[in-house]
């Protein structure tokens, strides 16, 4: 894992966490922000977790934990003005709110096992797998509309396994049918979602009967 020197880990800590809390006083006080508050709370988030890098003994272990309360920060941070409400009477964000919280506390449990029990280092990011999978969620997002559900399941089946080192074309074309396939039977005909299956926004069974000659 990429580190720099104690003390400049420590520096980096403490200017991450003075910018962020600048930008909530003068919100706060001013009504003036140089940029969003969620933004803040990340920044103040990353200065804490780069201030506690000198202690650690489990970098994983303080990699899962950021992230987690990072989860539970943004889950409290966009929930803010939804209903709490009670117990007895549940508003919207009374379930979002606690699992928030609890995320949180999990997050904070892990943290401080990183502190005090040896574990593996973090392992340089592998940028193949990344990018193949962020490309499989663009290619569903735009071949939707235009070619259907069972089309673009197996396109996004086939880039999605690119990801790996050893692309297997064979197995990844069955692999894609059957996805097609059980996508399109379980959710468009089986849950009834109003997704086209097939190109141009037509429910493939629309075709059956030209097909059969009906």
């Amino acid at each position: 894992m990429l580190r720099l020197t104690s003390q400049l880990e420590t520096i980096a800590a403490v200017v991450l966490v003075v910018i962020g809390y600048q930008n909530i006083f003068f919100m706060q006080y001013f009504g003036f922000q140089e940029f969003p508050g969620f933004l803040s709370w990340l920044l103040i988030l990353s200065g804490v977790y780069i201030g506690l890098f000198p202690f650690v003994k489990g970098p994983r272990d303080l990699g899962s934990s950021f992230v987690m309360v990072l989860i539970g920060v943004a889950g409290l941070y966009f929930g803010a003005e939804l209903t709490m409400g009670t117990a007895g009477r549940m508003g919207p964000g009374y379930f979002p709110r606690l699992l928030s919280w609890l995320i949180i506390a999990i997050g904070i449990g892990v943290g401080s096992m990183a502190l005090t029990v040896e574990g593996p280092p973090i392992d340089p990011p592998k940028f193949r797998p990344i990018s193949f999978v962020l490309l499989s969620i663009v290619v569903f997002g735009y071949m939707m509309a235009y070619v259907g559900l069972i089309v673009t399941a197996f396109v996004m089946v086939l880039v999605a396994a690119l990801a790996r080192q050893e692309f297997k074309l064979g197995e990844t074309i069955v692999l894609g049918l059957l996805m097609a396939v059980g996508t399109a039977v379980i959710f468009v005909y089986g849950l009834g979602q109003p997704l086209p299956d097939c190109p141009n926004g037509f429910r493939c069974t629309q075709w059956l009967p030209a097909l059969w000659g009906g």
